[in-house]
């Protein structure tokens, strides 16, 4: 259904589509600035019901709210019947909130006249209740004595509405019998109606705006082929943008015949399917390919399979659609006649030792804890836990799992600084770097982790590095001031972006040249048609260097470097617009390396499906597992598709709404499911250790959040005072199994440095030179031989080349020497020639080659294994940049010898030769030939594997003579 070649767009060509898509909604030509405008003045009527009620006068910055949390919704239900309409979401009348010809003033007479009946008023609270209550404007925030009051009274609307409720005011307490509750009722039913139809109004204006937005977007982005990952999936799906119904549009004539035809030819094509991380996919996602799933499962001849993989209980996405649901929906489905797809739990962990996965048990894997909680009954019911067993490679490994308060200084109470103290203290304590241990921090947001960062950075020499998103534009001096640069070329009447200019060491140029503004413009912007983006700002970087006196500090130098990359990607879009490069560059994002020898931070959700030997938690307080996310209501049925669309209003009326009561239960179900599953994540990534830090909560705390289950499930004996290098520290819990190993970290040896490598050594950036792309290269171009034309043309040089990639290929087939069955071997290859005399000659003498080798006891003993932790890669690619040159190869044989908990120690590189050299003198030629290409292999491994040079040996078979030769 695209007009044109379709590409999905990147966040900057998004930001950029919708911004031109603004600009045609608010376009008014200076010829026609007073003239009528029906759509423009429609799209702003729609923006005013949208808004009403909110003091919000920034258009953009509100557009921009709506069309990031809501355009995906507004695709997925477009009909505007679904949005604000009372019918939809009340089908039997609901509780008649919206009635009309009530007077406030006349109800109040008949509710005061009513109380003074009562024993005890507390009059004030009454008093300032009707007073303030006509003043207040349906839709904008309840404040004051009105929301005291609701807050009080609305949880009884059904005992008020029977006629006696009881409420106490300050310290008074109110025997409200059925003549003060009737006229109360009729007050709070006509409050909670007006804020009903402000919040209908609210939502029907949202989605004209989205129709608005859409139906421009539509024209000017999507029907030009530019998609985004959503539009894809809606497409593949079969869902038709504007209308609402499910049609296939993959193909120029939507059809149903269309569709078939499509997916017939993909299932002719795959017999095998392995959905991975299933838990995370969404609805959409699974409607592109259920058809054929549908075909696999149902086929009986015994040749196709399929595989769903997921954990339930890592399910960290559910807020960008993943569900978990599908999982029972779809056995169901299959299963509905006959036992088609067979569950298997994966219940023993191969990543953790016992002092992890045990109190992981006991926080997640006991009901009655769970429950005591207050977590929701659908909560409960969704969680299924099978206790976890541990691996028997994992079984022996030393660590332990602590829970530790932070000990503020005497007198005061605990601040997050204190934790981050104790962090450092951790990490002083096992010196992860030193002792060559994988070290995590995780905490919950970005901004944590940047502070926390920070934190250490400040106090500690240990080296941390952040896994969050950087604005690199904007989080140093220099970049700032290059922002300023390209600002003043294309608008040299900001003053401010001039004004900073001069401000910066760049300002004494400018004085003493008495540049002006527009002549300062006039140079940038000529350098700019000369040039492109990126050398105009390595340009810039000198100048200001130049300017400065000194030269940049490291992390000057970094971002100033980051930024000059990022405006080469720019210039690869082929754009020359200033603003254009403005936008991207502000938007630009970049993530700090991480270096094997650099303790890593990152959010809880970043860490998904990584391993790492200790895990420090120092972020796991907040807010109750049950709060909801604040987004707008969107009602779906079992079919996953919306019944309704609701701007919410404010959790007292929420909860005195039968319907929306409903609702709110089921996203807070949904919401505590989902934080179980990121703590669950969080707890479940360390091998050896965790560390949880948190405040205590206090004997009388209320709190339901995670911090409180690990006082439930783990605080079961008195405190325990100790330190981390000098940091007090109160251990509320201590694993105790027969591995449990305070000192753990001591079994790890210290690694010694390695120097750097001249090739990544950072090398000074010449402004003036054009940049340099890196030299694509083989490690075969490394062979130090020279071939004649000759040879180059002949048939049997074909030949050879063939017949040297059958023997690598019989040789990929085989494993282990001490494992494998050579006449399995002849018998896979045997009939494999192709029938011809010739093709069968080959094969034969290929199967003797390799045959020959293995009776080899040197050879032999070389490709068996030589431990039981040994790993073996065949045939393994790999690209890599070394100094200037992009290097692309394979491998033949590598084998890798790892230790106890999976760390490479040594490894071996067999490299295959069918050479046609057989005397001693020829072989040690082909060996000199080849020693360039194999010690680029080693250099290769030496990067992949972090081993030292030593600990690599490599070694070439000569198939023809049967020969091993070690480098």
């Amino acid at each position: 259904g695209l007009t044109s070649d379709f590409q999905v767009m990147d966040e900057y060509q998004t930001e950029v589509a919708k911004a031109r898509v603004y600009q045609s909604v608010f376009e008014r030509r200076i010829s026609s600035a007073r003239e009528e405008n029906p759509a423009q003045d429609a799209f702003l009527e729609a923006f005013r019901r949208a808004t009403f009620g909110k003091a919000e006068v920034k258009i953009t910055r509100q557009l921009d709210g709506f069309i990031e949390e809501l355009h995906d919704l507004y695709l997925s239900a477009p009909n505007p019947k679904l949005w604000g309409n009372a019918p939809a979401i009340w089908e039997d009348g609901g509780e008649d909130w919206f009635v009309t010809g009530i007077d406030f003033e006349e109800e109040f007479v008949r509710l005061f006249r009513a109380l003074q009946t009562l024993a005890k008023v507390d009059w004030k609270y009454w008093e300032e209740f009707r007073d303030e209550l006509p003043s207040h404007r349906p839709g904008t925030p309840i404040k004051g004595r009105i929301l005291y009051m609701m807050q009080r009274l609305l949880p009884g609307w059904n005992e008020i509405r029977d006629g006696a409720f009881t409420v106490k005011l300050n310290r008074t307490v109110h025997e409200l019998d059925r003549a003060c509750c009737d006229p109360l009722t009729r007050i709070l039913r006509n409050f909670v109606g007006a804020e009903l139809a402000v919040k209908l109004q609210r939502t029907r204006g949202i989605w004209e705006i989205l129709h608005f937005y859409e139906s421009t977007y539509a024209d000017q982005v999507r029907r030009q082929g530019l998609l985004t990952f959503q539009d894809l999936q809606l497409l593949l799906s079969g869902h038709d943008h504007g209308e609402g119904d499910s049609s296939p549009v993959l193909t120029q004539i939507p059809g149903d015949d269309d569709r078939l035809q499509i997916d017939y030819r993909l299932d002719a094509r795959y017999d095998h399917w392995l959905l991975d991380e299933f838990q995370d996919t969404n609805i959409l996602q699974w409607r592109v390919i259920s058809n054929l799933i549908d075909e696999v499962v149902q086929d009986n001849s015994g040749t196709r399979s399929l595989f769903q993989v997921g954990d339930i209980k890592q399910a960290i996405y559910a807020w960008r659609g993943g569900d978990t649901r599908l999982f029972t929906d779809i056995a169901r489905r299959y299963n509905a006649r006959e036992t088609r797809l067979h569950p298997r739990n994966l219940d023993v962990s191969w990543r953790s030792g016992i002092d992890v996965i045990d109190p992981v048990n006991r926080i997640f894997g006991c009901p009655e804890t769970l429950a005591e909680l207050g977590l929701p009954e659908a909560t409960l019911a969704q969680w299924q836990w099978h206790d976890h067993e541990v691996a028997p490679t994992r079984q022996k490994i030393e660590g332990c799992t602590l829970l530790l308060h932070p000990v503020p200084p005497e007198g005061e109470k605990p601040t997050t600084e204190d934790s981050y103290d104790l962090v450092v203290g951790i990490l002083e304590e096992i010196n992860p770097v030193e002792r060559g241990i994988q070290c995590a921090i995780l905490v919950q947001s970005n901004k944590q982790g940047t502070a926390l960062v920070d934190h250490i950075r400040a106090h500690c020499r240990i080296p941390v590095m952040s896994e969050s998103d950087v604005l690199i534009a904007s989080d140093n001096p220099l970049n700032r001031a290059l922002l300023s640069v390209f600002q003043c070329a294309a608008h040299p009447g900001d003053t401010f972006a001039w004004e900073h200019l001069r401000m910066t060491p760049y300002g004494t140029v400018i004085e003493r040249e008495q540049l002006t503004v527009g002549a300062f413009s006039r140079r940038l912007l000529k350098e700019l048609f000369e040039s492109d983006f990126e050398t105009v700002t390595r340009k810039w970087i000198a100048s200001f260097e130049s300017a400065l006196g000194a030269a940049f500090d490291p992390f000057s130098r970094s971002r100033a470097e980051e930024f000059a990359l990022a405006a080469r990607l720019f210039d690869e879009k082929g754009s020359r617009d200033i603003d254009d490069f403005l936008a991207y560059i502000r938007r630009h994002r970049t993530r700090e390396p991480i270096a094997g020898s650099a303790v890593q931070v990152m959010t809880i959700h970043k860490s998904k499906g990584l391993t790492f030997d200790a895990v420090i938690l120092p972020d796991l307080g907040g807010n109750s597992l049950t709060t909801a996310r604040r987004k707008i209501g969107a009602k779906e049925n079992e079919n996953r598709e919306v019944q309704w669309v609701l701007d919410l209003p404010v959790k007292e009326i929420v909860q005195a709404d039968p319907v929306l009561q409903t609702y709110a239960e089921e996203c807070e179900a949904a919401d505590a499911y989902e934080s179980l599953c990121k703590y669950y994540v969080a707890l479940t990534r360390a091998s050896h250790a965790n560390y949880l830090i948190a405040d205590p909560l206090g004997p009388k705390s209320t709190s339901r959040n995670f911090v409180k289950l690990l006082e439930l499930s783990l605080e079961n004996e008195e405190p325990q005072e100790t330190t981390f290098h000098g940091v007090p520290a109160s251990v509320r819990f201590q694993s105790r199994t027969p591995r449990s190993n305070r000192r753990w970290y001591e079994n790890f040896t210290a690694v010694a440095d390695s120097p750097p490598d001249e090739e990544t050594a950072p090398a000074e950036v010449d402004p003036a030179r054009a940049r340099l792309r890196p030299r694509r290269r083989t490690p075969s171009g490394s062979e130090i031989v020279s071939v004649s034309a000759a040879q180059i043309f002949s048939p049997r040089g074909g030949t050879a080349r063939g017949f040297g990639t059958l023997v690598h290929a019989i040789f990929e087939d085989l494993g282990w020497a001490d494992e494998g069955s050579l006449p399995a071997l002849r018998a896979k290859w045997a009939g494999s020639g192709g029938g011809s005399e010739g093709s069968d000659a080959v094969l034969r003498d290929a199967l003797e080659q390799v045959a020959g080798s293995l009776d080899d006891t040197a050879i032999r003993a070389a490709l068996s294994r030589p431990s039981q932790q040994a790993l073996l890669w065949r045939e393994k690619n790999f690209e890599i940049l070394l100094g200037n040159e992009w290097l692309s190869g394979t491998f033949d044989r590598v084998q890798i010898e790892c230790d106890a908990d999976g760390r490479p120690v040594r490894a071996t590189i067999i490299d295959f030769k069918t050479d046609r050299a057989t005397t001693p003198a020829e072989i040690d030629e082909r060996v000199a030939q080849y020693r360039p290409q194999i010690e680029t292999y080693g250099e290769v491994l030496r990067r992949m594997t972090h081993l030292p040079a030593d600990a690599i040996r490599s070694g070439l078979v000569f198939t023809r003579s049967q020969t091993l030769r070690w480098l």
